[in-house]
């Protein structure tokens, strides 16, 4: 639907606001809102109740008291630096945040959650080692501020809208997890089974190979030329890296740079996750990642992105190091081939290997030991097979990664959409104060 712009309009004085409707006021944020101080309470002083707890990145938990009225804005202090939360009743907003509640502003409530989500607040830093949002920042900015009926009537035309666009994103999130668990489902049946009968006659084997009992009761059967191994027979060498401390930003083409250990989530290898070495350190070039290695996340904050495999691609940047949050595995080729591997350490086989050796203490990094992984138990064919299966999973699973990057994009899309849809709203860029009537006559 296409928006009317307001009748008339006046400079703001402000250069990024530019016009704003002629009977808006453009004011300071502080006299719009004060940020009221959150207060300290620690996760071991919280007793479990009902009212929400709030830190600087949404809700941490639950208490049995609140310091805000209800409905608050709880606007992140350190850390996730701006963020707004809305929460419809009274919340306890922790000492990493600020808070609004009707204390603290005479302004629609609704309205002013998505007035703050378009200022930048998140952009305002005083602390290079830890972001925050200083008070005085946050005021320094300038905002349009249309009559109190007109807030009422902007926040509801934006309720309205952003849930049917959130609505929209969410299934589409809901089929890109379909196409993940398509795509695992795939790779885990023909790592398992062996090639559908078609692709089998036409990559020259037996299309309906008989199967025999793996011994391993949670596999179960195997084509019968197959055999089950061990991990530890079929590579030359799993190893992991070091830390050395290095730049907060990626390194570029001339500098070294340490991965990270998302540099393998979700089975893609991400080259760009990764911080720049100080040039005063010495790279270790026995570290030095080769096109064809297999890395594994060590270690990770979730336990579902722990052992996360990806191959290092035939065309790859140089001057990346291995860290010590991931394991680099070499194959015997003569036994496994990489890709073949890789597979089977993204299929729910190895996943299901994975999930059992996780350890680590509870709030605490979970990891995966390099002795369990070498125990990892796998069905493993021919070589040759081996290839024809990996070329296999290479096309389909191309064909699935292309349909759910199409989906990403439409959800960015929509997500871009939004954005532009609520800063044009409370910018007084769109008309919107007619929205509720001609969405009845229509």
């Amino acid at each position: 639907m296409k928006y009317p712009a307001y009748p008339s309009y006046k400079p703001s004085g402000v250069e990024w606001l530019g016009e704003v409707p002629e009977h808006w006021e453009v004011k300071g944020l502080r006299y719009v809102c004060r940020f009221a101080y959150g207060d300290a309470l620690a996760a071991e002083n919280r007793e479990d109740g009902e009212i929400p707890v709030y830190g600087s990145n949404g809700m941490v938990g639950t208490h049995i008291s609140a310091n805000t009225r209800k409905p608050a804005l709880i606007i992140g202090r350190k850390g996730s630096h701006g963020k707004v939360n809305y929460s419809e009743c009274a919340a306890f907003a922790i000492d990493t945040a600020y808070f609004i509640d009707e204390r603290h502003t005479a302004n629609n409530l609704r309205w002013l959650f998505y007035l703050l989500g378009t200022v930048g607040l998140d952009a305002v830093t005083n602390d290079s080692a830890v972001p925050g949002l200083a008070r005085e920042d946050a005021y320094s900015h300038f905002v349009a501020t249309p009559p109190a009926d007109e807030q009422r009537t902007i926040a509801d035309f934006l309720d309205r809208q952003t849930a049917t666009l959130d609505t929209l994103i969410a299934k589409k999130r809901a089929l890109i997890e379909r196409l993940k668990a398509k795509r695992t489902a795939l790779i885990s049946r023909t790592v398992t089974c062996g090639l559908p009968p078609e692709a089998a006659r036409a990559a020259g084997f037996d299309p309906q190979p008989k199967m025999k009992d793996s011994g391993i009761e949670w596999l179960g059967e195997i084509p019968e030329h197959w055999e089950a191994t061990r991990l530890k027979f079929v590579v030359l060498s799993i190893e992991q890296g070091w830390s050395p401390d290095c730049h907060s930003y990626a390194a570029d083409e001339n500098q070294w740079g340490v991965l990270k250990a998302g540099c393998c989530n979700n089975g893609w290898f991400r080259p760009d996750e990764n911080k720049a070495l100080p040039s005063e350190l010495e790279p270790l070039a026995d570290l030095e990642i080769q096109p064809g290695d297999i890395l594994m996340s060590r270690a990770n904050g979730s336990e579902e992105l722990i052992g996360s495999a990806a191959l290092v691609p035939s065309v790859c940047r140089s001057r990346l190091l291995l860290s010590d949050k991931t394991y680099r595995i070499r194959t015997n080729t003569g036994k496994a081939i990489p890709d073949y591997l890789t597979y089977l350490l993204q299929s729910s086989l190895g996943r299901f290997q994975i999930k059992q050796v996780i350890s680590g203490a509870s709030g605490l990094a979970k990891n995966i030991a390099q002795s369990d992984v070498k125990n990892f138990l796998f069905p493993l064919p021919t070589t040759q097979e081996q290839h024809a299966i990996a070329a296999y999973l290479d096309r389909e699973t191309a064909k699935l990664d292309a349909l759910a990057a199409k989906v990403e994009q439409a959800i960015k899309r929509l997500q871009d959409y939004r954005t532009a849809l609520i800063t044009a709203a409370v910018a007084g860029k769109i008309d919107v104060r007619g929205w509720q009537e001609k969405r009845e006559a229509a």
